[in-house]
């Protein structure tokens, strides 16, 4: 939760489509890359009007090594969160109706389902996974 400075962001829209006019559906994925560790976002959002809102988000992120540190393993960590809910699941658990400016885009939409969680949380796995010698390789840019 520390606020490093962010020395490159990006945002990639892979997929969009506005669903013959009956909602939306989009594939982004987000960079932050900050001087003590990088931050991705894979985040696919779908909403049907007048019935689902579905919100799949894979999040990896990366501490690295202090300048001059010792090489190791590297450390990535992965949280995976599939959120989804009907218009009444979404309205009885204190949400707005899913037509609402709640949902206008994913990141509203992800604030809106983490604010009733654990409601419309279907899956939630976080895992870590080493990466030996690759700390050296990461700091020096390469991959």
């Amino acid at each position: 939760m520390r606020r490093d400075p962010i020395l490159y962001f990006d945002e990639v829209p892979l997929y969009e489509s506005e669903l013959d006019d009956n909602g939306t559906c989009a594939l982004r994925a987000k960079l932050r890359v900050m001087p003590t560790c990088w931050f991705l976002l894979l985040r696919l959002y779908l909403r049907v009007d007048g019935a689902l809102v579905r919100l799949r988000e894979t999040r990896l992120f990366c501490p690295l090594p202090p300048a001059g540190g010792a090489g190791g393993a590297a450390i990535v960590l992965r949280e995976i969160k599939h959120s989804e809910g009907s218009v009444e699941e979404i309205r009885a658990a204190g949400g707005p109706g899913a037509d609402g400016a709640g949902f206008a885009d994913a990141d509203a939409a992800a604030q809106v389902l983490a604010a009733i969680a654990p409601a419309c949380v279907r899956r939630f796995e976080l895992s870590r996974l080493e990466l030996p010698g690759a700390a050296g390789a990461g700091a020096g840019g390469g991959v």
